[in-house]
């Protein structure tokens, strides 16, 4: 991930979507990592322990370094093992 220093997240929570079982296409939300960046114009990675396949991923910025909350993301990318068809 790279921030624009100055408006960039410190504190940053990670979910991954479960697949609940039962009927319908219910899912639950799961945290996975509580992440703290870096306010600086370089990439940034963190490594994420996922145990489960999952189909979305959510990112929440809990914190940010501009007085507003504003983020500017420059790059963004994701990183995993495709899983084949059961």
């Amino acid at each position: 991930m790279q921030f624009q220093a100055g408006f960039a997240a410190e504190e940053i929570t990670v979910y991954v979507k479960k697949q609940t079982e039962g009927c319908g296409d219910e899912s639950r939300w799961s945290k996975v990592e509580e992440i703290e960046a870096e306010d600086d114009h370089e990439v940034q990675s963190f490594p994420l322990s996922v145990d489960d396949a999952t189909t979305a991923l959510k990112i929440v910025f809990n914190e940010t370094t501009d007085f507003y909350g504003r983020v500017i993301i420059y790059q963004l990318q994701v990183w995993g093992n495709e899983l084949g068809e059961r």
